[in-house]
Parts: C-alpha cells; sequence; structure tokens
C-alpha cells in the first residue's frame, strides 16, 4: 500500500498536499470524519477502530 496523501484547496482552488507523517494526517483526517459524520452523511458512528482479526 502506498502513503496517504491528503491535499487541501488553497484560495486559489488548486490542490495543495498537505506534508507530515501519514499516521498523523490519518488520525486527523479520522478524527475530523468522525466529529462530522452525523452532519455530513447523516449516519451516526457507533464505535471507532473495531478489531477484525484476533
Amino acid at each position: 500500500m502506498t502513503d496517504l496523501k491528503l491535499f487541501r484547496l488553497d484560495a486559489d482552488g488548486r490542490d495543495v498536499e498537505l506534508r507530515g507523517p501519514t499516521v498523523t494526517l490519518k488520525v486527523e483526517l479520522q478524527r475530523r470524519i468522525e466529529a462530522g459524520m452525523e452532519a455530513i452523511l447523516v449516519i451516526r458512528l457507533l464505535a471507532s477502530d473495531y478489531r477484525t482479526e484476533p
């Protein structure tokens, strides 16, 4: 799997890559999505990061 790359739009509407440790960016993205899921997707998150393997 390749590294996760995140982008934001600058004031001119161009994509700008957010630089930083992949794990840090992933965690921040996950937190923002989880915080806004009900408003954005009209669904409620029951738990975060369920373990699926023993």
